[in-house]
């Protein structure tokens, strides 16, 4: 395992907060930059003490501030190193304007979370969830986003939906400072990206499991947002499913 060594005193503002924030930004700014790879050995606490003229107290809270933030990994009396996997490579923020059980909140979200959570165990990395984030009014959970990701602790945001529909015209919106991808929706932002659904295979597989449960009398319900090819793909999936269903079974809401 590979060892970076001292690099002599610095000077640190008085106050133990300050001194450990500063310890805690210079490491992390060189574990992001690359500085610092994954696996190697920080200096001893005793080393930093010296190096940053405080007390061990103020070297363990910042060694624990970057323990929390996942970018080292503390081992007891064998030290501590560079995490294998930290959070500005393998975090990402999953964000959405509505909150769970309240208006706006939908199927189709808790899907999304279920889906992150299976997909981060799949391939290793970790998604953090922020729901009710508004820039505009500036909600906690905008500012907690804000805070994570000016902390280097995300790889990657995306917006459940258009991003401006949570960020607006924010710094995060129009200069993100990490990749940004909204999920549907449509957007206006010259470095958002977007990942349309495929409506067409969502209907066909409602149908198909329907089917399955042998149900035969199939109405179709949908939002303003349900484009009229949607409508008349539903009512050709019922067709050659042998199903029939009159016009008012098909129905619109605001």
């Amino acid at each position: 395992m590979d060892r970076i060594e001292n690099e002599g005193p610095t000077v640190t503002p008085s106050r133990p907060s300050v001194r450990r924030d500063r310890i805690v930004d210079e490491f992390r700014r060189r574990i992001v930059r690359g500085q610092l790879k994954p696996g190697v050995r920080l200096p001893t606490r005793v080393e930093i003490r010296d190096r940053y003229r405080v007390s061990l107290a103020t070297v363990q809270e910042a060694l624990n501030r970057l323990a929390q933030d996942g970018f080292v990994v503390a081992h007891g009396k064998n030290g501590t190193t560079v995490a294998e996997r930290p959070p500005h490579l393998h975090q990402y923020a999953l964000v959405s304007h509505a909150r769970p059980g309240q208006r706006g909140w939908s199927l189709f979200h808790t899907g999304l979370c279920h889906a992150a959570a299976a997909l981060g165990q799949e391939r290793n990395c970790r998604f953090r969830y922020y729901h009710g984030v508004s820039a505009s009014e500036r909600t906690p959970e905008y500012l907690r986003l804000l805070e994570d990701t000016r902390a280097s602790r995300l790889a990657g945001l995306i917006a459940i939906n258009s991003p401006e529909d949570t960020l607006g015209r924010s710094e995060l919106a129009l200069n993100p400072p990490l990749p940004l991808v909204g999920i549907s929706g449509n957007t206006a932002l010259p470095k958002a990206h977007l990942v349309v659904a495929d409506w067409h295979d969502f209907y066909e597989r409602a149908v198909e499991r329907l089917v399955t449960l042998g149900r035969r009398r199939l109405a179709v319900i949908a939002d303003e947002s349900m484009q009229a090819d949607g409508l008349e793909h539903c009512r050709r999936l019922l067709e050659c499913n042998g199903l029939s269903a009159p016009p008012y079974w098909f129905q619109v809401v605001g």
